[in-house]
């Protein structure tokens, strides 16, 4: 049975192998006879591609062949036409010059399909149109709705074929703005192995070498169920044409030279990731109203990833660079996770604040207003590590935030906002857009920091540490209110040690009014005082009042270290602002400091104390410095402003030290040159204490400050070289005031051995000082006289002559005018009582006489004194350095002034006038006591030039002559005084030696002495008598006292006997005789 049964179908089938050979040969056999009348129904081919496509075509011939079991069609010459004309070849989307098409007949009939085996196109060209809208179709593909083709239909024409090759492909490009490029010697490759499938395309891009190339490989039979990669690679080239014209969101682009790689990853049909190589050199894109963008080498990964579980996208950008203009933004990291409609969040580990927002303002893309503010605030630096997170639904109840760390932050000043540089640290903001709040913490820590408050101080504090917090908090509910609160920040830098804390708010209304204020706290533990200046207010907004007393404080304290100090300002740092809506104070604890109170008068140094400022008003107090070697007690001043609205700096102080520093310090003050100059020689001994009160004007231009000094010595040594004086034990006040010259003072020292009050005072005219006068009461000694220099040896020699001390006033007036033609005088009296003078008569005195002397000095260019002795003798002289070299000395009374005298051209002293009596004997002894010392007539002959007096009576050795005429010349021949006598008693002349050894020369023409008038009467009664008893008229005389002299007369008459002629030679010996 088992085997009838397996007999049955063993014939079976061998008859349905042998039924299905005889039908495989009658097909084979058909199709062989067939194929080849393929080449009859080009025409029906068309209108079957039609029928199924839509798009005209054309073909120019068809060939079948049967290759196996499956059928072969060779087609040649197929295009697709531009819409109807198809008369119209050139118009064509597709130009195959030949195609083999093979199918697939087992597996088209497994599948119920047809199934192309191979299709390999020898020649293609392709050919896409850009519509209007930008969309891109093949040239005379009209979409339509029931001609559109969709990727699930161009997927499955790839799947019909199992193998297709494409060579010497061209695709060309037409965009809707009349340009057009092409991919040349492209291939491509089809091939598809049951659910797997890959399109591989490889073309040229215009002349460069190496080709684009495009791979699609996937695995699934549906589109929706497909899992695979797409690959795009283009070589580096330039594709600005391809991209010209062409628009993306607000650009079009320009230029893009560069390449990269393109990964997509499908699953389950979809898109599901991609990664992308970037390596573009540089691209540029041009905007509406816009300057061309040229970004360059621009760098780097891209790595995108969806999550369909969650609906979300995760973006990477890895190892990116991107380069414009000057900016380099190298390397960089973001990553971002976007929820559609819900939030996006992004991380990135760095963000060139420069580049961004430079490029963002520049791009066009920012409204306005936002693009302005970016603009002004000018944001450089870089974000590190950022984290920003953003709703995207409206109805969110999250808030916008970001977290980041700042590094080398930079912000310029919008409407008073600060400067900053160098900002390092970390920010912390949340936005809350249905409150329209921003609120958030930096936190600052920063190596190099700078930070400037433009309204309020132009200088820039630059810091090598800060450390603090700044809270920030911008409304926009009602305009924009920007508040900014500071937490203690600590500051410190090589030249300041600083706290500083702060609190600005900037308002905009939406009424457009605006308001600004600031409060500033700042503490110094230490700050180099010469730099100063930064944290003196000085900005636009501070009023004139303060920045004049600012700039005074700042050019008043110029070195030391200022310690536990401060600074405080509050109010309004809005531009014009009244100057009641702020106030500024500080409080400068200096150390060793230099200050200049003023730049006339010489800075203290060593400066320890402390300067308060409130707004205008300044209080300055100092413990201890110095001044030029002079040490200063206790200083205190103040800076006020009068009813006059006059600024005032008031400086009250002590000083001690050297007198010789004072002398110094007088020396750098403006006290006038003629009074510097007076005391620029003088040499002092002693200590001095002083009073100072400064006062210099602030706002007044062209005012000098006003000064008061109190000068205070005790038991001074003042030696002055110009005259020669030393003043010793000098003790009292000495008063200056630069607005009434010398005060007057009165002081006591010693001078010429005695005591001596001085009293000093002046005369001044609208703040100058015109003249210093200098009275003087005292006594000298007759040694302290002839000791002093500037005496000349024959007042030395007639000062010898006196007994006594010598009382006198002196009044010395010092001329301060430069432009004055009157120079300074000496002024000097004494009644002589006291002092007893040893002179010929009519010029000695004793002790009890009062001989009224009175002279008058004058210095300058022109120097002279005049005054007299007595009642007898006027003197007016002139002198050239020191010395006396002409003018004139009245004896007796005289009618003529002076001046009529010395008006007249002379070159010498004249010494004219009248006197009672004149004893030879005593003015022979006289000079003989000068010449016992010294040569005086060696040094008179050169200033006098002559004496011209008339004398009632010349006494000669007890002889009386009347009425003599007599005249003193200088013989510089003879070396000696010429004497030239003349009365009716004597004539000739006397010839006084300058020498003492040399010899009195006596040439009389007479000489006529009286006789006894009882002796004559005698002798008219008894000549012989008389002859006897002769009268000798020398019988008193010694002749020891007597000089050698030589005596001759032609007329010799003693009485009424005349003698005749007579003549001899003295010479006196111990022995009295010769």
């Amino acid at each position: 049975m088992f085997l009838t049964i397996f007999k049955r179908i063993f014939q079976q089938l061998i008859l349905l192998i042998i039924v299905s050979v005889v039908l495989l040969a009658a097909y084979v056999s058909a199709g062989r006879q067939f194929m080849p009348a393929v080449s009859g129904y080009a025409d029906t081919f068309e209108e079957r591609i039609v029928e199924y496509t839509g798009v005209p075509v054309s073909v120019d011939s068809l060939t079948g062949s049967f290759e196996g079991f499956n059928p072969r069609v060779r087609v040649d010459g197929l295009r697709l036409l531009v819409g109807e004309a198809i008369e119209d070849e050139n118009a064509s989307a597709l130009v195959f010059d030949s195609a083999n098409v093979i199918v697939d007949i087992p597996r088209s009939i497994w599948e119920r399909r047809w199934i192309l085996e191979d299709f390999v196109v020898e020649t293609l060209n392709i050919n896409f149109e850009q519509n209007e809208t930008g969309g891109w179709h093949l040239a005379g593909l009209e979409n339509s709705g029931d001609t559109e083709l969709n990727i699930e239909d161009l997927f499955q024409a790839l799947r019909s074929v199992s193998f297709l090759n494409l060579r010497n492909v061209n695709i060309n490009f037409e965009t809707n703005v009349g340009t057009s490029f092409s991919l040349l010697n492209g291939s491509a490759a089809i091939q598809n192995f049951e659910d797997t499938h890959f399109l591989h395309v490889n073309a040229n891009f215009k002349d460069n070498s190496e080709q684009i190339a495009f791979s699609f490989e996937v695995i699934g039979n549906e589109l929706a169920e497909v899992n695979g990669v797409v690959h795009v690679e283009l070589p580096l080239a330039d594709y600005s044409e391809i991209f010209s014209g062409q628009s993306f969101a607000a650009f079009n682009v320009q230029e893009l030279i560069g390449g990269g790689n393109l990964w997509l990853n499908i699953t389950n049909g979809e898109l599901a990731g991609g990664a992308s190589e970037l390596d573009l050199k540089r691209v540029t894109l041009i905007g509406q109203e816009m300057a061309p963008i040229t970004l360059e080498n621009i760098s780097g990964g891209v790595l995108v990833n969806r999550d369909p579980a969650a609906n979300s996208w995760e973006v990477a950008l890895a190892d990116m660079a991107i380069n414009w203009e000057d900016h380099f933004w190298r390397p960089f990291n973001i990553y971002t996770e976007f929820f559609p409609d819900q939030s996006v969040s992004i991380r990135a580990d760095n963000i060139d604040l420069t580049l961004v927002s430079q490029l963002a303002i520049s791009s066009g893309l920012l409204p306005d207003s936002l693009s302005s503010e970016i603009e002004q605030f000018a944001p450089r630096g870089a974000l590190e590590n950022v984290s920003l997170f953003a709703p995207l639904s409206v109805t969110s109840s999250n808030l916008l935030t970001l977290r980041s760390n700042v590094a080398s932050l930079e912000l310029s000043s919008v409407r008073g906002s600060p400067n900053m540089w160098g900002l390092n640290g970390f920010l912390d903001l949340a936005y809350d857009s249905s409150a329209k709040v921003l609120s958030g913490v930096v936190e600052v820590e920063s190596e190099e920091f700078s930070l400037n408050l433009p309204t309020v101080f132009t200088s820039v504090w630059d810091y090598g540490y800060v450390n603090g917090r700044l809270n920030i908090n911008v409304d926009q509910s009602d305009g924009r209110e920007v508040s900014l609160v500071s937490s203690i920040i600590v500051a410190e830098s090589e030249i300041v040690d600083a706290h500083i804390e702060f609190s600005s708010t900037i308002q905009n209304n939406s009424t457009g009014a605006r308001e600004g204020f600031l409060d500033l706290l700042i503490g110094a533990e230490r700050l180099d005082a010469e730099y100063k200046s930064a944290y003196l207010p000085d900005g636009s907004n501070i009023s004139d009042n303060l920045r004049q007393s600012m700039e005074w404080l700042d050019n008043a304290i110029l070195d030391g270290e200022i310690r536990d100090s401060g600074v405080l300002f509050r109010g309004s740092t809005i531009q014009g602002s009244d100057a009641v809506t702020k106030t500024f104070q500080s409080y400068y604890l200096m150390e060793n400091g230099e200050l200049n109170f003023s730049d006339e008068w010489p800075n203290i140094n060593s400066f320890s104390g402390y300067v308060y400022t409130d707004d205008n008003e300044f209080d300055i107090e100092a413990w201890s410095g110095e001044s030029l070697s002079l040490n200063l007690g206790e200083i205190v001043g103040e800076i006020r402003r009068n009813e006059r609205d006059e600024n005032w700096l008031s400086v009250n102080g002590q000083a001690a030290g050297l007198t010789s520093d004072g002398l110094n310090y007088l020396q750098t003050a403006p006290l006038g040159e003629q009074l510097k100059n007076s005391i620029a020689n003088w040499e002092t001994e002693g200590d001095v204490a002083a009073d100072i009160q400064v006062r210099v004007p602030l706002n007044q231009p062209g005012r000098e400050p006003e000064v008061r000094i109190n000068f205070a010595i005790a038991e001074n040594s003042i030696e002055i070289p110009d005259y020669a004086l030393t003043v010793s034990q000098l003790t009292g006040p000495i008063i200056f005031d630069s607005l009434t010259g010398l005060e007057p003072s009165e002081l006591e020292g010693q001078l010429f051995g005695h005591p001596v009050n001085l009293a000093l005072s002046s005369q001044a005219n609208e703040g100058e000082i015109e003249t210093i006068f200098v009275d003087a009461e005292g006594a000298g000694t007759r040694e302290e006289l002839m000791a002093w220099p500037q005496q000349s040896q024959f007042v030395r020699d007639v000062l010898a002559q006196m007994q006594g001390d010598l009382i006198y006033t002196a009044n010395l007036s010092l001329e301060q005018r430069e432009d004055s033609e009157q120079g300074s005088t000496l002024v000097i009296d004494s009644d002589l009582v006291g002092s007893a003078l040893n002179l010929p008569q009519p010029f000695g005195k004793t002790f009890e006489e009062t001989a009224d002397l009175h002279i008058e000095l004058q210095f300058g260019n022109e120097q002279f004194v005049t005054g007299n002795f007595g009642d007898n003798v006027q003197f007016e002289l002139g002198m050239e350095e020191g010395t006396v070299n002409d003018g004139i000395v009245l004896v007796g009374s005289y009618d003529s002034p002076l001046s009529s005298f010395s008006e007249t051209d002379n070159n010498g002293i004249m010494i004219i006038g009248e006197m009672g009596r004149l004893v030879v004997e005593e003015w022979t002894a006289f000079l003989g006591e000068l010449n016992s010392t010294s040569n005086p007539s060696a040094d008179l002959n050169n200033a006098i030039k002559f004496v011209d007096v008339q004398l009632e009576i010349l006494e000669l050795y007890e002889q009386e002559l009347p009425g003599v005429a007599m005249r003193v010349e200088v013989d510089e021949s003879a070396k000696s005084w010429e004497v030239t006598l003349d009365s009716d008693s004597i004539q000739g002349q006397v010839y006084f030696p300058f020498d003492q050894e040399d010899y009195l020369r006596l040439d009389l023409a007479y000489l006529r002495l009286p006789g006894d008038e009882e002796s004559e009467v005698s002798a008219d009664l008894n000549d012989e008598a008389e002859e006897e008893e002769r009268i000798d008229v020398l019988a008193d005389i010694d002749p020891r006292e007597l000089p050698p002299m030589y005596f001759a007369t032609d007329d010799f008459t003693i009485g009424s006997r005349p003698y005749g002629a007579f003549a001899f030679t003295f010479e006196p010996n111990e022995m009295a005789q010769k």
